[in-house]
């Protein structure tokens, strides 16, 4: 049997039977001081509750003892009150077919500029030099990593690429939160998949690149 002590507009307990002796023993609490049981209709005195009730007086000094706040509340007749958690709502949305559409296109613009000002830089800053050593290199190389380059720097630094800030879409994983550096990679290396530019045309809206890193592009506005 557990017993809850009430006393002075304060809860204590639960303690058992023995306890509860040696508390009113070190003089912590009185016999006269209200105590409940489980199945009891009302509070009554400690004297009243504990079974045979032989507690001596206490004829020492009142010693520390330890007193614990009551778990449960004075009613006993309340109710039981359960914490709930409730997840978060989601407000995100994934971009729509459409969008994708626009943002591919403005993200592979943005990629053929980005090689042309590079190539002016290069030459801009190492003349003649530099443009012998662009002639050097395949365009199809060096149009993949700048590719490569421009997706990764983008997305991993700000979630969106030039498409995605004129379509007001962002990548996010599948949970909403901003992906790591290694999915930004895997997704980027995903877009050389045979067709994966249009796989987003499927149903749900989602790319290869999306799926396999498991990521997602959403509405951020």
């Amino acid at each position: 049997m557990n017993i809850l002590i009430h006393r002075n507009g304060q809860q204590f307990g639960p303690y058992s039977p023995d306890d509860l002796r040696s508390q009113v023993s070190a003089g912590v609490f009185s016999l006269d001081d209200l105590a409940w049981a489980e199945g009891m209709p009302e509070w009554r005195t400690i004297r009243e509750v504990l079974p045979g009730n032989p507690v001596s007086a206490p004829n020492v000094p009142v010693a520390v003892a330890v007193v614990r706040p009551a778990a449960q509340p004075v009613n006993p007749y309340q109710a039981p009150q359960t914490a709930i958690q409730v997840a978060p709502e989601s407000n995100s949305t994934r971009a729509g077919k459409g969008q994708r559409l626009l943002t591919y296109v403005i993200d592979y613009v943005a990629v053929i500029l980005c090689s042309f000002v590079f190539g002016f830089v290069v030459v801009l800053a190492f003349g003649q030099s530099g443009a012998d050593i662009l002639t050097q290199i395949p365009d199809f190389v060096l149009g993949l990593i700048l590719f490569m380059i421009y997706y990764i720097v983008m997305e991993a630094s700000c979630s969106r690429t030039v498409g995605k800030l004129v379509t007001g879409t962002k990548v996010v994983t599948e949970s909403g939160e901003r992906p790591s550096f290694g999915q930004i990679v895997g997704r980027t290396f995903c877009r050389f998949i045979p067709f994966e530019a249009l796989s987003f045309l499927g149903e749900g809206g989602q790319g290869w690149h999306d799926s396999i890193s498991k990521t997602q592009v959403i509405k951020s506005r």
